[in-house]
């Protein structure tokens, strides 16, 4: 179904003593950022646009959106599926909309971040807020409801990567970092 190749596209085995629960296998797993997602969900059977969700829409999330959308194609050529930006959590979606510009209308912007992790469309989520507090929080929900996180966020992974990763691995899903600077 289109759900499990959203959910799970990769290969796995079954966790001990969690029924239903899948984790990803091979070594390294968990280290790997937005080249490796791509690479797992191009081989599932499904060929619609793999959903993600940003939160924040500062400099890293801006960032990360515009060359996500400057390179679709590159990304679906490599890939044969394409990233769709579906939602994004900022604080002020007003500030977010004049950043967005044309591209506004395409992409769902929201207050509310527990909506963008909670959304069962999306597959990834995109970590960019910073600090160690909510961002922790937020990301341990996605990964509780299945979602692949990918974060920027150092110090969210010096304080809490632990957690993280155990979380992702008990849930059967990959946190990566990517462009993590001090």
């Amino acid at each position: 179904s289109a759900a499990h190749c959203i959910r799970h596209p990769f290969p796995r085995e079954k966790t001990p003593g969690r029924p239903g629960f899948l984790t990803p296998s091979g070594p390294g797993a968990k280290r790997r950022g937005w080249g490796h997602f791509l690479n797992i969900y191009s081989k599932t059977r499904c060929m619609e646009p793999i959903k993600v969700g940003l939160l924040g829409f500062g400099t890293v999330g801006s960032g990360t959106f515009t060359v996500l959308r400057r390179n679709q194609e590159e990304i679906k050529r490599r890939a044969g599926r394409g990233i769709e930006i579906a939602r994004i959590a900022v604080r002020n979606p007003a500030k977010a909309s004049v950043a967005l510009g044309g591209a506004a209308g395409t992409v769902a912007l929201t207050d509310d971040f527990n909506a963008v992790v909670d959304d069962p469309s999306i597959a990834i989520v995109a970590e960019m807020i910073g600090g160690t507090g909510v961002a922790r929080d937020l990301v341990l929900r996605a990964i509780n409801n299945g979602k692949h996180v990918v974060t920027a966020n150092k110090a969210l992974l010096a304080v809490h990567g632990t957690e993280i990763f155990e979380a992702a691995r008990a849930n059967g899903v990959m946190v990566a970092f990517e462009a993590a600077v001090a």
